[in-house]
């Protein structure tokens, strides 16, 4: 028989456990970043830092420096190295793949 009486903390925990955490959320802003803003661009260094920090501008504002850091050095430590001529676009589903794992 099914509950009736649906606790306030079950819609929490499922929605808790249903969402993607903040080092998942920026490494997808990043690759949208990357996609709409850099699309035929090389990916290098320079190009991705910058999809990066705007990512995070978008993402992490607002939240404690704590959980911000947390999550940065999360997806940091996710984001694969960018092979020579590869573009945003060519990039983005990589990056997208690795950030499963968070």
């Amino acid at each position: 028989m099914e509950r009736t009486d649906h606790h306030p903390l079950d819609a929490l925990l499922a929605r808790i456990l249903n969402e993607p955490t903040w080092a998942a959320q920026l490494a997808e802003q990043t690759a949208v970043q990357l996609e709409n803003g850099a699309p035929f661009l090389v990916v290098n260094l320079h190009v991705l830092d910058e999809a990066c920090v705007n990512a995070a501008a978008i993402v992490l504002a607002g939240l404690p420096d704590i959980v911000a850091d947390e999550a940065s050095q999360r997806a940091a430590a996710i984001t694969p190295a960018p092979r020579p001529g590869e573009t945003g676009m060519e990039y983005a589903p990589r990056l997208r793949q690795a950030a499963r794992g968070l």
